[in-house]
């Protein structure tokens, strides 16, 4: 596959499809940014992204793309100003701490923009979030495997090896996704499986999270820090909630508070917001529309036209650097490649059924 790529990025197709879609504009939608070099205490299930491999993203970017503020962003998809061609966006969720050590110094070495979306629960208690707690508790197993019940689904862990951990908690994860139950029960379920296993082993990710490097997450001094460097700090709900599986009260109260924490902390507008989960639909939209932002980033593929509704801009997700998925990849899904030989792949599906 990584040969294939290859192909293509060698030839023109990239750059044909780049200059094709130049007046779209693109949001790339990261998460934390870690050194995997050291010996760290542990280490998530979940693929994490490198600094190295951030700095060879931005590298090659910065060739065929212009990086912007997601403010200028803005004002161009709603006409306020003239489309720049090949314009950029970076966007980073969930506030961890590791993006001010090791994505910060890379896109300054850039002069890359970014907006950092935070849950302000979790800034102000210092908690983990639900999936890396979980991640953390799921790797204390030792013994007996150990299974789970989501929605009728079992899903089945494996003590001691993380290659079978990894691939039973992404299908957790998935299995959570699609499940249409409220957020509250999805919660209660995650919780309850993590403080099952913490307390029979007596550790928990919350223990070491004011340390930890994969998940800590940033405080309010160190998001003033980034707002003055000249990050935009964006809302991902008060408890990163899934805004379409709550009632509107509850979703309008993750709205007006979360916003609220950050303008009374940061002394700064809070505009911007980002879907957890990518949880959203049309009456969650109005909902963020009237809280008073500006803008709502969903986890939805593809570009942005002048025009699309601002609050569900869509974006493409930044492969991590492996399993043989580098620039390569990013280059491919971005330039449109991608979605361009999904549907020639799909038309002949259709036309062989």
């Amino acid at each position: 596959m990584k040969i294939f790529y290859k192909s293509f990025i060698n030839f023109f197709l990239v750059k044909f499809f780049l200059l094709r879609d130049r007046y779209k504009i693109i949001f790339l939608m990261f998460h934390g940014v870690m050194d995997l070099k050291g010996s760290p205490a542990w280490q998530p299930l979940r693929p994490q992204l490198s600094p190295t491999t951030l700095d060879e993203y931005l590298r090659i970017l910065s060739r065929y793309f212009s990086f912007v503020t997601i403010d200028h962003a803005l004002e161009m998809l709603t006409g306020k100003v003239p489309l720049q061609p090949y314009s950029i966006v970076l966007t980073f969720d969930d506030g961890l701490r590791n993006f001010k050590e090791h994505a910060l110094p890379v896109l300054e070495k850039y002069k890359a923009p970014a907006t950092v979306y935070v849950a302000t629960n979790h800034v102000e208690q210092q908690i983990p979030f639900w999936f890396d707690r979980l991640d953390y508790a799921l790797q204390l197993l030792d013994g007996e495997p150990y299974s789970v019940n989501i929605g009728n689904e079992i899903i089945t862990f494996v003590p001691g090896d993380r290659e079978a951990l990894a691939k039973a908690y992404k299908q957790m994860r998935y299995s959570i996704k699609k499940k249409q139950i409220s957020d509250e029960e999805m919660q209660d379920l995650l919780y309850s499986t993590a403080t099952l296993i913490e307390k029979k082993y007596g550790r928990s990710l919350k223990d070491i999270i004011a340390s930890d490097p994969w998940c800590g997450i940033m405080n309010w001094s160190e998001l003033k820090e980034l707002a003055a460097a000249g990050i935009t700090v964006g809302s991902h709900t008060v408890n990163h909630c899934r805004l379409a599986f709550v009632t509107p009260e509850k979703a309008e109260q993750e709205l007006q508070n979360s916003k609220r924490a950050i303008e009374e902390n940061l002394g700064l507008a809070c505009n911007h917001f980002c879907y957890p989960i990518g949880s959203c639909n049309g009456q969650v939209a109005d909902l963020v529309r009237e809280a008073g932002y500006q803008s709502a980033v969903t986890t939805k593929y593809g570009f942005n036209r002048i025009g699309d509704d601002p609050m569900k801009l869509c974006r493409f997700h930044v492969p991590y650097g492996t399993d043989g998925e580098g620039v390569e990849t990013l280059l491919y899904r971005i330039s449109g490649l991608e979605a361009f030989f999904s549907k020639i792949k799909r038309f002949f599906i259709w036309k062989k059924s």
